[in-house]
Order: C-alpha cells, then structure tokens, then sequence
C-alpha cells in the first residue's frame, strides 16, 4: 500500500513535517488502543462470571469492528473530493 503522506510531506519544511508525522503516529497508535480496548471490553463480556457461555461476546466484538468498518468506509466516501487529482510532480530532484 503506498505511503499517502509522501507527496503532502515533501512539500513543507523538515520541522513541520516532522510534527505532521508525529501527529500522524500518534492518532494512529491512540485510534488503535482505544479500539482494540473497547473490542476487548465487548469480547470479554462472555468470559465474566455470570456472562453469556460460549464465544458470544466474541461475536459481538467482530460485528462492533465489522459496523466500525463499515461506518468508516461510509464516512470516507464523504470526505474524498470528486474528480481526479492534480497531476503532481513525481520522483527525485536534486536541483539540477
């Protein structure tokens, strides 16, 4: 899968960019803590005393990310501009 945030990188300075990157890595480290913790949350609810018997929080917990996929995929389609991209200047310059 290609980086999508290359060309949006390369055309700042190396201190902004850097903090667009770290931003970047903590949103996505945070995004996935607090969802593997809910997921994990949902599942276990069939291994606590008194909880249903067998893998049925389990299932709920994959149907919680199958609804999250799908809800982020809706989302998406909203937040892609329509048409093409401009065409974008691809590969290395050394300034020659």
């Amino acid at each position: 899968m290609p980086d999508v945030r290359g060309p949006d990188l390369g055309e700042v300075g190396s201190v902004v960019a850097a903090l667009r990157t770290t931003s970047i890595n903590t949103f996505h480290e945070l995004g996935g803590s607090i969802g593997m913790a809910v997921v994990s949350t949902v599942a276990a609810a069939s291994l606590a005393p008194g909880g249903t018997a067998g893998v049925g929080g389990f299932v709920s917990g994959l149907t919680l990310c199958a609804v999250a996929a799908g809800v982020a995929a809706v989302v998406s389609l909203g937040l892609v501009p329509p048409g093409r991209p401009a065409a974008a200047f691809v590969g290395h310059w050394h300034g020659h």
